[in-house]
């Protein structure tokens, strides 16, 4: 084993089926909350669904997902996590909205530091040594 190489564990809790969206939040637990989707789910009416049912835990929104995310909206949909302060991402959509929210968890990591994940996918920098993603 090769001394450079670190283990990541991303423990995700997809719930699905009828009484999903009743259940979330009981899920989230007075959590703060950011929820994380693109504006067509907004559009569609599923963003206010979401919200109704997480009721006071939501601490901020982010609806500016686009397909096939870039490290520039990963960074400004991880600067929303930031200001809203909070403590889990519950996101709402399809591929590109599950892969935003876990590149924001990365660089919301308490041991990340600003600019590093685009240092990462760029040029190879390492993860940090105490890396570990919040809740999804």
């Amino acid at each position: 084993m090769n001394g450079d190489t670190r283990t990541f564990h991303n423990p995700v809790r997809v719930r699905i089926g009828n009484g999903a969206l009743e259940e979330l939040g009981a899920v989230v637990g007075g959590r703060r909350c950011l929820v994380l989707t693109s504006a067509g789910m907004a559009k569609r009416g599923i963003l206010a669904r979401v919200e109704a049912a997480l009721g006071a835990g939501i601490a901020g929104r982010y609806t500016g997902v686009t397909p096939n995310p870039t490290i520039l909206g990963c960074t400004v949909a991880a600067d929303a996590l930031r200001e809203a302060d909070a403590s889990v991402i519950v996101a709402v959509g399809g591929g590109s909205v599950l892969d935003t929210a876990k590149a924001v968890a990365a660089q919301r990591s308490p041991g990340a530091k600003a600019g590093w994940l685009a240092d990462h996918f760029r040029g190879g920098a390492p993860f940090p040594a105490d890396f570990r993603p919040p809740a999804i």
